[in-house]
C-alpha cells in the first residue's frame, strides 16, 4: 500500500505552493496555508489579481437512479454492476456505495479482450474484488467477460439466474462500460416464456426511460442509464478526442520505461508520472496504443507541457487542459511490497511497478480520480 497526499498548488497558475520565499513562485503566507481547511488556495500573486473562479462537480448519477436502487434494495433484487476493465481504477461514487452495501451485487468485468492475453483471469478477478471490497462492497461474484467477443456470456447468464433467486435484476454501469452490448448478447439466446414484451418503459416514480426485459411472469431485467463520466478523463476531455485516442480499440501493448531520479513519463498532454526517489525503478505503462508517451527530466516537464499545448508534438492534447490550473498534482509514498502494484487514472490507464519505497508525483486532469493498489496485470 501507499500513503497518498495532495501536493497543493495554486488554483490559477499551477505553481507548487511554498511558504519559505516570497520572491519565488508559489509563495503563500504560512497562516493561510496551515489553516486552509477545504478552501481553494491561490499563491499571493494570483490572489492579488483576484482571479478566483471555483467550480463544483455534480454527482454524475441521475437522482432517479438512486430512487430505482432503493426499490431494488426493498425487493432484495440483484444488481449487476458492469465495469470497463480498461477505464476502471476502483473509484466508486459514495452515494452508490451506500446503496450497494445493502444488496446482492454481481460484478461483470467487461473488455477482457483488451488486456494482454498472458494476464491470468484470476489476477483480474482478484484486482476487481479487492477494489470493490476496499470501497465497502463485497460482490457475490466477479465474472470477467468480453461482450464484443461473446466470452463468458453464458456464465454471466447462469450466475444471474442463480443469484437473483426469481427476483428482479438491475444492470448499472458507466456510459461506456458495454451494458448495451452485454444485453444484446444475452438477447441472442433469449426465450420469452411470458406474455409480456421487451419494452422501454418510464420507471414508476421517475422520468427515466429504461429497458425492461421479462425474466419470468413476475420479474424483469432493467437496464439503467449509464453514469456520467465527470470523474473520469473520458468525461473531462472532448468526446471526439476520447474516441480517437483514449478509448482502446485493440489490446494494450505494455510499454516499458526506467525512471531515474527526477525523471518524468508524460502521457500525451494529459498526465505525467515523476520519480521523486533517489533510486531508479522500472514501470510498465498501460494506455491506449494511440496515446504517445515521452520521458523527460522533471526540470523540463513544465516547459514541455506548455510548449506541447501549442505545438502538439505529443498527442493527444485537449483544448480543455490549457493551463496548469486545469491539472491536479498528487504524491504517493510507497511501502515495500513483493506484489506488483499500479497507479491508475480513471478513464485513462495506469502504470504498473514493484513498490520499493518510491515517492511518485502524479499530475492528472483536475477532478479525474486516482487510485493505487495491487495491479490488474
Amino acid at each position: 500500500m501507499a500513503n497518498l497526499s495532495r501536493v497543493l498548488r495554486c488554483n490559477r497558475c499551477g505553481k507548487v505552493l511554498q511558504c519559505d520565499n516570497p520572491n519565488k513562485d508559489g509563495y503563500i503566507r504560512e497562516d493561510v496555508f496551515k489553516y486552509h481547511g477545504d478552501r481553494i488556495l491561490y499563491c499571493e500573486k494570483c490572489y492579488e489579481e483576484k482571479m478566483i473562479n471555483a467550480s463544483m462537480l455534480v454527482s454524475g448519477i441521475n437522482e432517479s437512479v438512486f430512487h430505482i436502487l432503493e426499490d431494488a434494495v426493498a425487493s432484495d433484487a440483484l444488481v449487476i454492476y458492469v465495469i470497463d476493465l480498461t477505464a476502471f481504477n476502483g473509484v466508486i461514487k459514495n452515494e452508490l456505495i451506500k446503496k450497494l452495501k445493502k444488496i446482492n451485487v454481481l460484478v461483470i468485468a467487461n473488455k477482457r479482450d483488451l488486456l494482454p492475453e498472458k494476464v491470468k483471469e484470476e489476477t483480474i478477478k482478484d484486482f476487481v474484488m479487492e477494489r470493490f471490497k476496499v470501497s465497502g462492497i463485497t460482490p457475490k461474484d466477479v465474472i470477467v467477460v468480453s461482450a464484443s467477443k461473446g466470452y463468458k456470456i453464458d456464465q454471466l447468464k447462469a450466475s444471474m439466474e442463480e443469484l437473483r433467486n426469481k427476483r428482479d435484476v438491475y444492470m448499472i454501469g458507466s456510459e461506456i462500460c458495454g451494458k448495451t452490448t452485454i444485453i444484446n448478447k444475452l438477447l441472442m439466446n433469449y426465450e420469452n416464456k411470458t406474455r409480456r414484451t421487451i419494452q422501454r418503459i418510464t420507471y414508476p416514480g421517475t422520468n427515466l426511460r429504461i429497458l425492461s426485459i421479462p425474466l419470468d411472469n413476475s420479474s424483469n431485467l432493467y437496464e439503467l442509464p449509464g453514469f456520467n463520466l465527470n470523474d473520469s478523463v473520458l468525461g473531462i476531455v472532448e468526446k471526439q478526442l476520447a474516441n480517437k485516442y483514449i478509448i482502446p480499440k485493440e489490446p494494450f501493448k505494455p510499454r516499458k520505461f526506467k525512471l531515474g531520479k527526477d525523471e518524468s513519463l508524460i502521457v500525451g498532454g494529459l498526465a505525467a508520472f515523476t520519480n521523486k526517489s533517489n533510486n531508479n525503478f522500472e514501470i510498465q505503462a498501460y494506455f491506449s496504443n494511440q496515446i504517445e508517451l515521452k520521458k523527460v527530466s522533471e526540470s523540463k516537464l513544465e516547459m514541455f507541457i506548455k510548449t506541447n499545448l501549442i505545438k502538439r508534438e505529443l498527442r493527444p492534447v485537449s483544448d480543455r487542459l490549457q493551463t496548469f490550473e486545469n491539472f491536479d498534482l498528487y504524491q504517493y509514498d510507497l511501502d515495500v511490497d513483493d506484489n506488483k502494484h499500479e497507479i491508475g487514472i480513471k478513464g485513462l490507464g495506469w502504470i504498473s511497478f514493484k513498490p520499493k519505497g518510491q515517492k511518485i508525483y502524479v499530475m492528472l486532469p483536475r477532478n479525474a480520480h486516482l487510485m493505487e493498489g495491487k495491479s490488474r496485470v
